[in-house]
């Protein structure tokens, strides 16, 4: 884990950020009885978004898979991405949050799917069922593209500490920033940014993805935090130009490219519309 930097007089974030993650935990992993009524149906008769975003029904002897995930990018949409560029149909359940916590229907399809640790996303494949994105994304390389975990185990490692340097700046500190907006907030966390963007660009180096010139799952995972990072602060790569390259080049990947201009592609909200600085 990360060693926070000091935040001098902003120090008060600490509180803050830990009742936004309890809140952020509480969206995905409440009891249906702490929540006000579910609306819609359960996950029996779901509506599901397809290519031609249109469904109706969903068992697990379907042979596509089914990700589960609130209507937003947050942290879904990299496993959408991953998904495309593994070229996999999948079907999806999108789930709705209102600001009043007037729920969808996950907390009435939670306990009924089976799931080890329900929270969202999940992931049905077949007949496994996974849920944690990073859990998910790992899982889909393994099963898919065993060289998305990289092709050594150098640089296994150094994809492990990408992604958790990269968890620790998205959830904790990027997380904090939007759903518990303070100018105070706002601020250290683009000082933060700044200094732990410098250590990736450095990382980095000249090379085309963040571990080498192979890419790997947790450049999906860098793409996205990155794009984020930029409708918070449209200025946050201006110092750091291999990263604001590594972004072009995703994007113009050609299963990324035909995926976003696919009405599949959820281009936004970023956020839940509960967030203090939705985006």
């Amino acid at each position: 884990m990360f060693n926070p930097l000091p935040l001098k007089k902003y120090q008060v974030s600490t509180t803050c950020i830990l009742i936004i993650l309890n809140y952020l935990l509480y969206c995905s992993s409440a009891t249906e009885e702490t929540c006000t009524k579910p609306l819609g149906n359960s996950v029996e008769d779901p509506s599901l978004i397809k290519g031609d975003c249109q469904s109706s029904g969903h068992t697990m002897a379907d042979s596509k898979p089914l990700l589960g995930y609130w209507n937003i990018r947050g942290l879904g949409q990299t496993v959408r991405f991953l998904l495309a560029y593994l070229d996999v149909d999948f079907e999806e359940k999108r789930y709705e949050l209102t600001p009043e916590l007037t729920y969808d229907n996950w907390y009435a399809d939670k306990e009924k799917l089976g799931l080890d640790f329900p929270n969202l996303p999940y992931l049905f494949d077949g007949p496994e069922k996974i849920t944690e994105t990073r859990a998910i994304l790992k899982y889909l390389s393994r099963t898919r593209k065993p060289e998305l975990l990289g092709k050594a185990a150098e640089i296994a490692t150094k994809i492990d500490m990408v992604d958790n340097f990269l968890y620790d700046l998205y959830y904790i500190e990027f997380a904090g920033a939007v759903y518990g907006y303070t100018d105070e907030l706002a601020k250290a966390f683009k000082e933060t940014a700044a200094v732990r963007l410098g250590r990736l660009s450095t990382f980095m180096k000249e090379n085309e993805w963040i571990t080498g010139n192979d890419i790997t799952y947790v450049d999906f995972f860098l793409y996205e935090c990155l794009y984020q990072f930029k409708k918070f602060d449209a200025n946050c790569l201006d110092k750091f130009p291999n990263l604001a390259g590594l972004i072009t080049r995703f994007e113009n990947l050609p299963e990324i490219k035909k995926y976003i201009g696919s009405p599949k592609f959820l281009q936004g909200p970023i956020t839940l519309a509960s967030a203090a600085h939705p985006l």
